[in-house]
């Protein structure tokens, strides 16, 4: 088009015009060597750009009366997946984090509790958890076990058990709302009062697995870096004995899950849970979009901590159809190893974003009766 439009031209325009001339002529000259196979490949140029000519003919656009058609497009060559960005290897640095264990009036579930997270807490950086134990009312049972561990308690709690706020109307069971505001009482003592930037939140009637405290110990560094994370969970809800097989694998769940988990006090100040806790139902009311946004929990394949609760303010509903089929890790798993630091490092969201959507990519598409047909026993790894 310029070159048409500036044969209409003249005076200064005329070098410029010969110029282009000269360009279309040379390249309709070396197309045409090309299509003929005159040379393996063919180079040349002008003062501004290369034109390299390929030596496969060219397919040019044909016209069929007033319609043109484009020659068929070239196979595509598979899209390589980008690379995951390299993984540095770092210090984890040292962290005091509070391990509260919430009890009402089940004393010999307490002392089961107890006992096991004692015995789990690692011997060379027990200076690193500090457990306290945060008692609603004054049973006389539950008093008696947190006197026997007192020796190595940092602290215990008590709440009145009547000190209480009731929503107009009260929805459900009441229950509900003396385990939301005996969670807000002794929350607003850790993260408040005592200032600890870290809290892991377990109830009476739970069980960790061996590795719990250095699973909550190395991902911090991960939490406090990624703004996208709210917390960090112990508990996969599906982690059923026959599903769950990788006990170095780590998952960001927009879910949240619950049942021993580990909560910063920088979310704790940014979202203001200190005056917008709810009357009750904390753990449907941490579930809400508005409240969530768009942030996502860690868990794990298997579960790092499981119930025992058979009785329990839920009266056992779910108790042996799901929750009893939990799977608790018993696996040795070094988190502190550089290897199983690879599982942590991909959780950052861009590294996580991108290894998900390779594993989509390269996925093998199945129907639902394929997967109703497994054996309850397959190790076949489902996403």
């Amino acid at each position: 088009f310029i070159s048409h439009h500036l044969m209409d031209e003249s005076g200064p325009l005329d070098n410029i015009r010969r110029h282009l001339i000269e360009q279309e002529e040379l390249y309709e000259q070396r197309l045409h060597q090309a299509e003929k196979g005159d040379d393996d490949y063919q180079t040349f140029e002008n003062d501004h750009e290369d034109y390299e000519i390929p030596t496969q003919p060219i397919q040019r656009r044909k016209r069929r009366g007033n319609i043109i058609i484009d020659p068929p497009m070239p196979p595509q060559k598979p899209k390589k997946d980008p690379p995951l960005p390299p993984i540095v290897e770092q210090e984890i640095p040292f962290h005091r984090i509070a391990v509260v264990v919430f009890t009402y009036n089940r004393g010999e579930y307490l002392r089961r509790s107890l006992t096991n997270i004692f015995d789990n807490i690692p011997h060379k950086r027990k200076d690193h958890f500090d457990v306290f134990v945060s008692q609603d009312g004054n049973d006389q049972g539950v008093a008696n076990v947190i006197k026997t561990f007192q020796h190595r308690l940092k602290g215990s709690f008590q709440k009145d058990h009547n000190d209480m706020e009731w929503p107009k109307p009260i929805i459900g069971n009441r229950a509900y709302y003396h385990i939301s505001q005996h969670y807000r009482f002794a929350l607003r003592k850790l993260f408040d009062t005592l200032q600890y930037d870290h809290v892991i939140i377990l109830e009476e009637d739970l069980q960790v697995a061996t590795d719990f405290f250095d699973y909550f110990e190395v991902l911090i560094p991960v939490m406090e870096e990624d703004p996208s994370i709210f917390c960090v969970s112990a508990f996969n809800d599906n982690g059923f004995a026959d599903r769950a097989v990788d006990p170095t694998k780590l998952y960001r769940s927009d879910f949240f899950p619950g049942l021993g988990w580990m909560l910063s006090k920088r979310t704790w100040d940014e979202d203001q849970l200190t005056t917008k806790w709810p009357l009750g139902y904390w753990d449907d009311w941490l579930r809400l979009p508005e409240i969530r946004r768009n942030r996502v929990c860690i868990r794990p394949e298997i579960s790092r901590s499981s119930t025992f609760g058979r009785q329990g303010v839920s009266g056992g509903q779910f108790f042996d159809k799901y929750l009893a089929r939990i799977k608790l890790n018993t696996a040795a798993v070094d988190w502190f190893s550089f290897e199983s630091r690879k599982h942590i490092h991909i959780l950052e969201k861009s590294r996580y974003d991108l290894d998900f959507k390779q594993k989509i990519r390269h996925a093998k598409e199945i129907s639902i009766n394929e997967v109703k047909s497994l054996p309850a026993s397959s190790s076949t790894p489902l996403h």
